[in-house]
């Protein structure tokens, strides 16, 4: 998943919501997915599962991951993500344009504009989970998975060029856990309504 596409590398790599008392068994590593509203994730589903098909690349649910690689207790991550959610507003996003990649996970995904409220969300997500360090973020919703030439790349690239200025909003935030970096081992624990009113109607 996005985050994890970089196998949690980064200043905040492997970080810890302290709990003394959890064993280590205890722990997964947890992620936070913004999900797309349905008509739009319907729409990128279908791409990534004819894809699937016909680069034979593992299938996955549409996302966008606001941050990952957590290390935690369960409730104690639930209860902070519910809490995460609540002081986020639903976001209006816009795709910028499909591009590929060198890492595993992002092979070929959809560019989404950095707005400065999705930015924020963001910089919420990590300071929440204990990273005060500014860590680079390139929003975007990967459409391929895997390790393909630069050709089968710039191919696939170009059959998504209708995909550009396509814009969605996203309401949820969804909680994952991932035992592995196999897809059928990704769980949605929890999703939760971005809840806190844009300030526009909040008068």
């Amino acid at each position: 998943m996005e985050e994890q596409e970089k196998s949690m590398e980064g200043p905040c790599r492997g970080l810890k919501i302290a709990h003394e008392n959890v064993s280590p068994r205890a722990k997964h590593r947890y992620h936070l997915w913004l999900i797309p509203e349905t008509q739009v994730a319907s729409r990128v589903k279908a791409v990534i599962d004819h894809l699937s098909e016909t680069w034979h690349a593992p299938r996955f649910a549409p996302h966008l991951t606001l941050w990952g690689g957590i290390e935690g207790e369960h409730v104690q991550v639930q209860l902070a993500a519910s809490r995460l959610a609540s002081t986020l507003a639903p976001l209006s996003l816009e795709i910028a344009a499909p591009a590929y990649g060198m890492e595993y996970f992002r092979c070929v995904y959809l560019r989404v504009v950095e707005t400065p409220a999705l930015r924020q969300a963001h910089t919420q997500a990590r300071t929440l989970f204990g990273c005060r360090e500014a860590t680079t973020f390139s929003p975007h919703i990967s459409v391929l998975y895997g390790r393909y030439s630069d050709t089968v790349k710039q191919r696939v690239v170009a059959t998504l060029s209708n995909w550009c200025g396509i814009t969605f909003e996203t309401r949820e935030l969804s909680l994952i856990r991932s035992e592995s970096e196999d897809p059928q081992d990704w769980h949605v624990i929890a999703t939760f309504p971005l809840s806190r009113r844009p300030e526009s109607e909040s008068w």
